[in-house]
């Protein structure tokens, strides 16, 4: 794989899962959309973290057109991948067995709507009077793409995609909206989300166009915690990390080429 230049990979934080011939530990996962675009990749190395090497882990069945545009993992043991179209497969390292997980209806909607081969079958699906354009419709689909995953206690993961977050609750066994109290609905897209696990239950962080927000519940409830940030931060990445001193910092890097830090204890 040193050949792909736009490979990208996310760290398993909590890696469990180790090789029964060599005891190598799977530390991360990756994909690489434009050269490999249903092909899913571990990082494996020693307890040191010497002999690292990336290994083909499965290829993810996506219909044409398709591809791998996120893919996590908080324990090394089942990841997660999402695709462009919206998505999303439980891959359990253990057994090699890859399940399509279910989603909230409207993405499965969108799903079926890419498979229209005419503006007029579009429209028709659609329920409109007349055919729209092929840019809006392509507008439309890219709102489902899936773009990151997090996790959170209990089982509980969250899906961030183009126009929306979506949760996974291990009881329901599914994918479906959060509509939470609180969260943001005019501040352009959901750039980035970070999970603060060093608490408990553990508190989702996203970042919008404008600042960024916090969840204690699971995204029931919302809560505004940009204070010191600009009016509009152009938020691009958020990261949560746990520094040797034991604190625990939260990072936001923007488009401004900017970077701010809030201590979280």
């Amino acid at each position: 794989m040193d050949d792909w230049p736009s490979l990208w990979a996310e760290p398993i934080f909590h890696p469990l899962f180790q090789r029964p011939d060599n005891q190598q530990t799977l530390v991360a996962v990756a994909a690489n959309p434009s050269k490999a675009p249903s092909e899913l990749w571990g990082l494996f190395s020693n307890s040191d973290g010497s002999d690292p090497h990336w290994d083909f882990l499965t290829s993810v069945g996506l219909e044409s057109g398709d591809s791998i545009t996120a893919v996590s993992s908080d324990d090394g043991v089942n990841v997660l991948v999402g695709s462009r179209q919206g998505k999303i497969f439980s891959y359990d390292v253990v057994s090699g067995v890859l399940s399509p997980m279910r989603l909230n209806p409207s993405l499965s909607f969108l799903a079926r709507l890419l498979k229209s081969r005419s503006l007029k079958d579009m429209a028709s699906k659609l329920n409109l009077s007349r055919p729209v354009s092929m840019r809006n419709m392509l507008s439309l689909a890219a709102k489902q793409q899936i773009f990151q995953f997090a996790f959170l206690s209990d089982g509980f993961a969250i899906a961030r995609y183009a126009s929306g977050l979506l949760r996974f609750e291990p009881a329901k066994n599914a994918w479906t909206s959060i509509q939470g109290n609180g969260l943001p609905s005019t501040e352009g897209p959901f750039y980035f989300m970070a999970v603060d696990s060093g608490r408990g239950p553990a508190i989702l962080y996203v970042a919008t166009d404008y600042g960024v927000h916090a969840s204690w519940d699971a995204g029931e409830n919302w809560f505004p915690v940009s204070q010191g940030l600009p009016v509009r931060s152009h938020s691009s990445t958020l990261r949560f990390v746990t520094e040797s001193t034991g604190d625990r910092q939260l990072y936001l890097f923007t488009f401004g080429h900017s970077a701010w830090r809030a201590r979280l204890n």
